[in-house]
């Protein structure tokens, strides 16, 4: 047998004579009761709950080293993947002959790790020291270019992380000298400072116009030597390492959304976008509320099994995304006297949960928006466009109270969707830092995503690398149908390259620097405006009726991107092009048909009110350059 297969041999404490090799799954070790298997760390787990574990025989944190886990998860109990297979029960060590004699060292539990106690006498070591090559070897965020190595440092000696001086045990890159002491590698991933309602977040790579600020608590300036700080992203104020742990106020849940959504279908739901609300829910009376801003009549709820109800494809009025169909719904109970309002039961249930704030990182505010009561006032049939996402909409509408478009004579409108979008998020396009909730700051910063321009606070940005990826963009869904009944999903691709692309539908270039959905298998690509579940009509809910003055019956809302044939505009006897993503108004008793500004027009014409507007009447182009100006 050669040396190295000996020194994996252990030694177990019920089989005194028996050795066996740990790293298969079920077996033993002489440390514990129960089985081991292999641990593979989630990092998403440690960010959001700060759930680091240390090994039960060195004491050092598990970090992202290979390990072993207990079977029984109320165990709690971990090793190191070295540590288990280097270190023996007992030994006799070279260095410790008292009296010429010699004396056995075993391994005994203590706290917080195992240590090395003499069998004869009272002499203890700690088992990283009594045992030479034993590789504790991992990767941390701290140092992303290269792993760290276990090293223990008897004099205090410098942190890379804090600052700080230290003695014990760090984790170093030889290749580039650098140390952070292992405390520094299990800090806290965010914290609560004074009354900020923001949270701080751990940062490990700190942005060079951070290092000209001085901290919140000691009114010092960043060192060289600090290469972690507490951060507020939303209003750019710093704390160090020491200060935020002696002065923090608590602990805080970071709850991170991974992106994208991994559920085949549109934009995430209003559940999952929930994640980063706070956990205490409103009173009562504000629930009922915020109900009530959206729907005034009173609800029901249907159940899975309910067969009264005409089962088509059913659209909620406060995502406008796709009722499941058998799934819990509400419905308006007026629905005999014409009202057709339906939401998903869960929409509705979370609705009074969100919380509508916004921090500014210009002013250090919160933007709070409210409500819009009537955009019908501003917006012919009430469909606005959406200042984040550059869509129209005729869902739950939020505007600015204070706000003016900087073109138009209207507030700046939000949808639902993009005002409950999280404030932080981990995106896979950009997978080494978060991404937070903000606005471009210049135009020499470029979106990564697609060639549409920014507006206000409607992109996600890391503050170290300077990327930015637009709100709507970050909520695409990972794979889409373009049909219903397509044999194979498009998936979302954001890895970038300079290749070019035609795209299946509009049979134009792909840019493919930008995002786009494509079927590997199929050879197909598509543009993500050319996907109808995702593109410039996605968040209309078509099929509501109005009545116009232009017409004896009530007319509906239709896409005309799922009508084959051209129709002829009865006011102004143009045509309506099919298979166009556009809308339209059609009467279904006598196959009439109208342009959507044109039933604005004869609406205003007829009344003699003022013209609202049509969302296709924006120069979105002359809204970016116009911001993009007033910003630089």
């Amino acid at each position: 047998m050669t040396s190295n297969a000996k020194t994996l041999k252990l030694y177990t404490s019920h089989f005194p004579h028996k050795r066996i090799t740990v790293g298969m799954e079920g077996d033993w070790h002489f440390s514990h009761d129960h089985p081991l298997t292999s641990f593979v760390v989630n990092d998403k787990e440690v960010d959001e709950s700060d759930n680091f574990h240390s090994c039960k025989i060195c004491g050092l944190p598990i970090l992202s080293a290979p390990s072993y886990t207990c079977t029984f998860v109320a165990c709690d109990f971990f090793l190191h993947e070295s540590c288990a297979h280097k270190f023996h029960q007992k030994f006799i060590h070279p260095n410790h002959w008292p009296s010429y004699k010699y004396h056995t060292l075993r391994l005994e539990e203590g706290s917080p790790n195992f240590t090395y106690q003499c069998e004869d006498c009272n002499f203890e070591m700690h088992p990283l020291s009594a045992v030479d090559g034993v590789e504790i070897k991992t990767k941390h965020k701290s140092h992303s270019p290269h792993p760290l190595m276990a090293h223990c440092r008897k004099s205090l000696s410098m942190c890379d992380g804090c600052g700080g001086e230290h003695d014990g045990f760090f984790f170093s890159c030889q290749l580039c000298n650098f140390w952070i002491h292992q405390n520094c590698t299990i800090l806290p991933t965010a914290l609560k400072l004074f009354s900020n309602p923001e949270p701080y977040l751990l940062a490990y790579s700190i942005p060079t116009h951070i290092r000209t600020i001085e901290c919140i608590v000691c009114h010092q300036p960043l060192l060289l030597s600090h290469n972690a700080i507490y951060f507020c992203p939303p209003t750019l104020r710093f704390s160090h390492v020491r200060c935020g742990l002696e002065n923090i106020q608590s602990k805080t849940r970071l709850k991170l959304i991974q992106l994208p959504d991994d559920e085949l279908g549109t934009f995430p739901s209003l559940e999952f976008r929930a994640l980063s609300q706070p956990e205490e829910g409103p009173s009562g009376e504000d629930a009922k509320l915020a109900i009530e801003n959206f729907h005034k009549q009173p609800l029901i709820l249907v159940g899975e099994d309910d067969e009264d109800h005409d089962y088509k494809k059913l659209v909620c009025d406060i995502c406008i995304q796709t009722i499941a169909i058998p799934s819990q719904f509400y419905k308006c109970s007026q629905q005999t006297g014409g009202c057709s309002f339906l939401a998903h039961k869960v929409c509705v249930e979370l609705l009074p949960l969100l919380n509508f704030g916004i921090p500014d990182d210009v002013t250090s505010d919160v933007l709070k928006a409210q409500p819009c009561p009537r955009p019908n006032l501003w917006f012919f049939s009430s469909i606005y466009f959406c200042f984040f996402c550059s869509l129209p909409c005729n869902g739950p509408c939020y505007f600015f109270s204070e706000s003016e478009h900087p073109l138009y004579d209207v507030p700046l409108m939000m949808d639902l969707s993009c005002m409950a979008a999280p404030s932080i998020i981990k995106h896979n396009s950009h997978s080494q830092h978060l991404l937070f909730r903000t606005g471009r700051h210049s135009r020499a910063s470029s979106i990564s995503c697609c060639s549409r321009g920014s507006t206000i606070l409607d992109v996600y940005r890391c503050i170290t690398c300077d990327f930015y990826i637009h709100i709507r963009c970050a909520l695409l869904p990972k794979r889409v149908h373009f049909h219903i009944f397509d044999q194979h999903p498009l998936h979302l691709i954001t890895t970038g390259t300079t290749d070019h692309d035609i795209c299946e539908v509009c049979e134009e270039g792909i840019e493919c620097k930008y995002w786009f959905y494509r079927c590997a298998k199929c050879d197909y690509s598509f543009h993500i405006n050319c996907i109808p579940s995702l593109g410039y009509l996605s968040k209309i809910k078509f099929g509501g009726k109005s009545s116009m003055p232009c017409h004896s019956h009530p007319i509906t809302l239709k896409r005309m991107l799922t009508y084959g044939r051209n129709e002829r505009c009865g006011y102004c006897h143009q045509i309506i092009p099919g298979l166009v993503d556009q809308a339209a108004f059609s009467c279904s008793q006598c196959d009439y048909w109208i342009h959507f500004s044109c039933a604005r027009d004869s609406l205003s014409s007829t009344y003699h009110i003022p013209r609202s507007m049509v969302f296709g009447e924006y120069d979105v182009q002359v809204i970016y350059d116009f911001i993009s100006c007033q910003s630089e």
